[in-house]
């Protein structure tokens, strides 16, 4: 649900969701650092881990232009992650966000 609904809003409303998220569910233990939207739930794990953790190194090469370059950020590597396991047991999905975090090059 989280991930359902939070990522169609803009940056600024995300810490007032974070509280009613947190509010609702209080049992699953989100950790407190941040808001909910800097988390997955890891199921081997069971328990939240901050997706910061899922991003590779990155090397800058320049070796393409400018507007081809593609640099993974939490909300790129979480997008495509949520994507990955979607289609992964067929289910539809509509992508939206701001401008530049990757939605094109991702789908």
């Amino acid at each position: 649900m989280i991930w359902g609904v939070g990522p169609s809003f803009d940056k600024s409303a995300h810490r007032h969701l974070d509280n009613i998220f947190r509010d609702f569910f209080g049992k699953l233990h989100i950790p407190p650092k941040e808001t909910v939207f800097q988390y997955f739930y890891h199921e081997k794990e069971m328990r939240f881990r901050p997706w910061d953790q899922v991003l590779a190194d990155f090397e800058t090469r320049i070796v393409a232009p400018y507007d081809q370059l593609y640099v993974p950020t939490i909300d790129s590597v979480s997008y495509t992650k949520i994507l990955s396991h979607l289609t992964g047991i067929d289910k539809k999905t509509f992508f939206t966000g701001t401008t530049g975090v990757g939605k094109s090059i991702i789908i």
